[in-house]
């Protein structure tokens, strides 16, 4: 068994939690309140930097020159395509894109982006991808599911379509390939330690969904 069909398998639930939490089932029937959008977009601007620059070092730490070059060219085009989203719902939002440095990140915001940038610092190339993947993986599946049940007057529609969009499909096919790949030669051990960074994603992707959906704060 590869190591995606493997990880999708024991986080399954995960999976099916997510799917039905608040904000996405929110999501999917246009019914997420615009100030939770809100949140959300400016939060998510916050990690994208962070996210940014975890790619740069792992196509640093890649094994070779053309899976450099190929990663590079991943990260690129699914930093400008989330980042083309971004501007629009900013702009949709009567957001000025210099304000957002001044929004403060919230904690889970600032929980995600740490851990996937300190991993990409410590961990060896097959642990970071793996930490990688639902960043990418969960968004699109999230958004396939969220496209088939949502409305078509859906105002979050643009959100939906970029996630479920056939650009960060291929985008994510190709990072699922590469840890794939990586995975036939890693002993138990680092197996093991794939599967936990993995699983430590998933867990964040929904602490990072929750939160928006309950503005959280660091305020005590």
């Amino acid at each position: 068994m590869t190591f995606s069909a493997d990880a999708w398998i024991r986080n399954i639930q995960l999976f099916e939690t997510m799917c039905n939490m608040p904000f996405n089932k929110e999501l999917a029937n246009g019914r997420l309140r615009q100030e939770t959008f809100k949140y959300y977009i400016l939060q998510d601007s916050h990690y994208l930097i962070s996210l940014s620059r975890t790619l740069a070092i792992v196509a640093a730490k890649a094994e070779n020159t053309d899976e450099i070059v190929q990663f590079l060219e991943a990260s690129k085009s699914a930093i400008l395509l989330e980042y083309s989203l971004h501007k629009i719902f900013l702009k949709e939002l009567k957001i000025n894109e210099n304000e957002v440095s001044d929004i403060p990140i919230s904690s889970a915001c600032h929980h995600y982006s740490h851990f996937l940038i300190s991993t990409a610092f410590s961990a060896s190339y097959p642990i970071i991808i793996a930490a990688l993947l639902p960043c990418f993986w969960i968004y699109s599946e999230i958004g396939l599911h969220i496209y088939k049940n949502a409305k078509k007057t859906n105002p979050y529609m643009k959100w939906i379509k970029t996630y479920a969009g056939k650009e960060f499909q291929l985008i994510v096919k190709f990072i699922i390939q590469i840890i794939d790949k990586i995975g036939k030669n890693c002993d138990k051990s680092t197996i093991n330690q794939m599967h936990a960074a993995y699983n430590d994603s998933m867990k964040l992707e929904w602490i990072f969904w929750n939160s928006a959906y309950n503005h959280e704060s660091w305020n005590i």
